[in-house]
């Protein structure tokens, strides 16, 4: 019926905070960095901030939020796949451990 239409990814959307939006024309959401701080922990247990993250590695992500959540561990993973000017863009890989949502919040 609509043969133009384009369909468009949500991001990833937390409870707790956004995190990424998506921006046509780009790979991967890009991440919220004026309403969010985000650090990354990476599979060997170090935390990295947004500007040290390497392209095509994957990380759990850890948000701060104006709403009071500090640290919290969003226990979703996200693997680097592109970049805006110098701002890393993410693709959503999955859950931490053995988690799983079947029907979300």
């Amino acid at each position: 019926l609509f043969p133009r239409a384009t369909f468009q990814p949500k991001g990833l959307l937390c409870t707790e905070q956004p995190i990424t939006f998506p921006l046509t024309g780009v790979k991967g959401g890009v991440p919220l960095i004026d309403s969010v701080f985000l650090e990354f922990l990476d599979h060997e247990g170090n935390l990295k901030l947004i500007q040290e993250l390497k392209q095509g590695a994957t990380y759990e992500v850890i948000a701060s939020t104006r709403g009071g959540f500090l640290r919290y561990r969003v226990g979703d993973q996200l693997r680097v796949v592109s970049q805006i000017e110098q701002t890393p863009t993410f693709e959503f890989v999955g859950r931490t451990g053995s988690v799983s949502e079947l029907v979300g919040e």
